[in-house]
């Protein structure tokens, strides 16, 4: 009588809809997320095998899949916060942290599945999302590309500063995993390193991405092409791009540099890896041959967004849109329409004053009334 009673009950790792039962955790997951609950093993476990069915010993998931469920719950709740993650460029530094506290809520990755490994499927913090996004400076109107996009935590980013998204991903679960999560966005399943290739592609204002590092230079050079003309590419790269002086050349060769930032050490050990990362920032425009490459080091968060929003304009900006409201509006009272009538109020038509007299004789100190 102890059996562990299952929402997909006919939906198994033997054939079930995967992406159907992680999005079901992540709906699950992302209300602690809201409450500031740290999501321990002993929950994401129960709730895996709430939603699959199984237990992972017996089969029905791996933690490698309870990690995207954890991904896509953060993406989730990004969502829900993104009226202030809209505000990314007026407080860059603020944003990262609120991204960070959420990101230090959820459990680091130990475990890898050889699906992970072939792809090099590292997903990028949220707050380092926000930085990438920041770098591109998406706006309103921006059509982004992700080519390689995940579990969306850099796409959500891109979405709530208001940009039209094209979400590219190969790996059958994390493709069907954006089919759900982002059923308003354009969607491929192509190799990364073709997207120059699909449509739209010589279109896009901005490339926002974590590409494998796996054939690194051939999925920055797709990027390049699909971007329009003052196009900004802004990738998260090992920062060991940075000293190879001829994938650099090969690169720039349409393409000017913009900047080239190392993250904070460890950056990325709470999804799983220890290499050193950084951000490449390049514009789909002619290279300027006296900028002399310099790779700008970030000793902690704050200052790693403080550099990303400092890069200089992308060529093809939308404009900024601010809301002002005339004084007149904020210091004259505006006129009130009188209420209609209403069935709700029908019951006063019957209404008649009432006469009453206050009583002088209550006993002091009770509750008594008129």
């Amino acid at each position: 009588m102890n059996a562990m009673l299952s929402l997909f009950p006919a939906q198994s790792s033997l054939g079930g809809d995967k992406p159907a039962n992680l999005m079901a955790a992540a709906r699950a997951l992302n209300p602690h997320l809201g409450r500031g609950r740290t999501l321990d093993r002993a929950l994401v476990s129960q709730t895996m095998t709430l939603c699959f069915g199984a237990t992972d010993a017996e089969g029905g998931w791996l933690w490698r899949d309870a990690y995207d469920a954890i991904e896509l719950a953060v993406v989730l709740q990004m969502r829900r916060l993104a009226p202030q993650l809209a505000r990314l460029e007026d407080a860059p530094a603020q944003i990262a942290a609120l991204l960070a506290g959420l990101n230090a809520l959820t459990l680091t990755h130990t475990r890898r599945s050889e699906e992970q490994v072939a792809l090099d499927q590292f997903s990028t913090p949220p707050e380092l999302a926000a930085i990438v996004v920041a770098a591109a400076q998406v706006r309103p109107g921006d059509r982004v590309l992700e080519p390689s996009a995940g579990t969306g935590i850099i796409a959500v980013m891109a979405e709530a500063c208001g940009a039209t998204l094209t979400l590219n991903e190969i790996a059958e679960t994390r493709g069907g995993l954006l089919d759900l999560a982002f059923p308003s966005a354009t969607r491929r399943r192509v190799d990364g390193a073709q997207v120059h290739n699909i449509e739209g592609a010589g279109g896009y204002h901005a490339v926002a991405t974590n590409p494998p590092y796996q054939h690194l230079e051939a999925h920055l050079a797709s990027a390049l092409h699909a971007l329009a003309d003052g196009g900004r590419l802004s990738a998260v790269v090992p920062t060991r791009l940075f000293d190879d002086a001829a994938a650099l050349r090969r690169l720039g060769t349409d393409a000017r540099l913009v900047g080239m930032i190392a993250f904070p050490p460890r950056a990325y050990t709470k999804h799983g890896t220890s290499v050193e990362t950084g951000l490449l920032v390049m514009d789909r425009a002619s290279p300027d041959l006296a900028i002399q490459p310099r790779t700008i080091q970030a000793d902690d968060l704050a200052s790693l967004a403080g550099i990303a929003a400092a890069l200089e304009p992308r060529p093809n900006a939308q404009a900024r849109a601010f809301r002002t409201a005339p004084v007149v509006s904020l210091v004259q009272p505006r006129a009130r329409a009188l209420s209609s009538k209403s069935d709700r109020c029908a019951f006063l038509a019957g209404a008649a004053p009432v006469a009453y007299m206050p009583r002088t004789d209550a006993a002091a100190g009770e509750d008594v009334g008129l």
